[in-house]
């Protein structure tokens, strides 16, 4: 193909692309940042397209040259169609969108500045994109544009901005979607990650050298290549564990046991003890991952499962959402009990290492998430002190709270986003409260499977209701926060 004739075809490709700029404008989304990306898109290709444009027609024009640098502005106009599966996802009849404007919130308190992108995917799973998709769009173009026409076509768009997908099969269980503080937290526990200066410590890395000295299927000549392919390998898997155990802690400081119960609905048929391979992505154990998020309830949110104060404290009609409560908790207390992850992980000695050396840094990751954390949530709710001035464990008053929504208004066929209605301007529900709310309720009301086969349409419907209060409830307290705010800054003095 001539010069000519691929830069016709590039400018018709960024035509397309405007296009569906054009047309998403028309779609409804509960989040400007999907309609800002397919514009940014449009505009980053056109400016590409005029760019060999205006090349073609310079005095000092190379055919050759011009060839090689057509091809690959082409290519780069081409992968920008790619980014428009996360506009194309996002649009409102595709995704929970009443859990959008909540999450982005508290997304914003951990991490500011960030923008989300919610969008559905067919694989069963709920993931984020590390990569700031902003600045990967950035990265393809910034050799060919200068940066001030970069940052124009990116116009009301700014950096960061991450993906976080989840199950489309799953789009209305809210329940499972606060498993959304666990994608959230990912971002977090990178920092952890790429701060971190701890090397791995000198007995474990012994370990693995007196291992592969010691094996005779292992060729002397090729015993340095191994030490050092196994090495690299025990800190991937610690890398990973961390990745997933930083993220689980983040997921609970922020969302509570809403975080722990959603983790366990969401991979509750894989096996508690699995190794972590190559094959399962170097997931932790099931049961790993459980018992570090208990032991962060119980060791700093601990009035979440102060079981001598929350029977004092909760009032009679809260009684059954309390012992259903229990019930759950103390179910995977027995799980997280057991140490069959530990024997399992003796099954790969690397594996073992690496995990030995993942114990050795949980203390600082522990304290790492809650100084990121602290003050972002609800979840840390201290209860007014008693009439003598006793304060009670943080997270008492977190957990009241969601047992009074869910008493007072879940319990009633009401969506759970205030449970104050005789003040005028009354105060919204949190996320956190919300979610948490909706759990205590499907825990105490709706059972975990119906009774017959005759039992399964009357089991659906009240599980149905039950997610849908709670996405309403999700949407009206979002509504309310920005009329209070829109009300704070129009009333008038006195």
């Amino acid at each position: 193909m001539n010069n000519d004739r691929a830069i016709g075809d590039c400018i018709l490709h960024a035509a397309s692309l405007r296009r569906y700029s054009e047309q998403v404008e028309n779609e409804e989304f509960p989040c400007d940042e999907p309609i800002h990306l397919a514009k940014a898109l449009a505009n980053i290709a056109q400016a590409l397209a005029e760019y060999l444009v205006a090349a073609r027609n310079l005095p000092s024009y190379n055919v050759k040259q011009a060839a090689l640098e057509i091809r690959a502005i082409d290519g780069i106009v081409k992968w920008l169609f790619e980014p428009l599966r996360y506009v194309e996802g996002a649009v409102t009849s595709k995704v929970p969108w009443s859990l959008v404007g909540p999450l982005q919130s508290i997304s914003t308190r951990l991490l500011p500045g960030t923008a989300l992108i919610l969008r559905p995917k067919w694989r069963y799973n709920y993931a984020v994109l590390m990569s700031d998709i902003i600045a990967t769009i950035r990265d393809a173009a910034k050799n060919v544009l200068p940066l001030d026409r970069i940052n124009e076509c990116f116009g009301k768009l700014k950096p960061p901005l991450h993906i976080i997908s989840f199950p489309y099969i799953e789009r209305r269980s809210v329940f499972l979607h606060a498993a959304l503080g666990h994608e959230i937290g990912h971002l977090i526990t990178e920092e952890f990650i790429r701060d971190e200066k701890t090397s791995m410590p000198a007995g474990l890395a012994l370990e693995i050298i007196k291992k592969i000295q010691n094996d005779k299927a292992i060729a002397p000549l090729f015993k340095s290549k191994e030490v050092i392919r196994q090495l690299r390998e025990c800190a991937e898997y610690r890398k990973r564990a961390i990745q997933e155990l930083g993220s689980d802690l983040v997921a609970v400081n922020i969302m509570g046991f809403a975080a722990l119960f959603a983790l366990d609905g969401i991979i509750g048929m894989r096996n508690l003890d699995d190794v972590p391979s190559v094959q399962n992505q170097r997931y932790p154990p099931r049961r790993r991952r459980i018992r570090l998020m208990l032991k962060e309830i119980e060791e700093y949110l601990n009035g979440l499962v102060n079981w001598d104060q929350l029977e004092v404290l909760v009032p009679s009609d809260g009684r059954p959402i309390l012992d259903a409560y229990k019930e759950r908790v103390k179910e995977l207390q027995a799980v997280a009990a057991s140490t069959a992850d530990a024997k399992a992980l003796e099954a790969d000695k690397t594996v073992e290492i690496a995990y030995r050396w993942v114990d050795e840094s949980l203390d600082a990751l522990h304290l790492f998430v809650r100084s990121r954390c602290q003050n972002i949530s609800e979840v840390r709710l201290n209860a007014k002190p008693d009439k003598d001035g006793n304060e009670f464990a943080s997270g008492s008053g977190f957990w009241l709270k969601a047992c009074e929504l869910a008493t007072s208004r879940l319990g009633r066929g009401l969506p759970p986003n205030t449970n104050d209605d005789t003040v005028v301007h009354s105060h919204p529900a949190s996320f956190e409260a919300i979610m948490n709310a909706g759990w205590l309720h499907l825990l105490s009301s709706v059972p975990p499977r119906p009774e017959s086969v005759a039992s399964v349409a009357e089991f659906l419907k009240r599980h149905q209701r039950a997610e849908r209060l709670t996405l309403r409830a999700l949407e009206l307290s979002d509504v309310q926060v920005m009329y209070n705010r829109w009300r704070q800054q129009n009333e008038r003095p006195g």
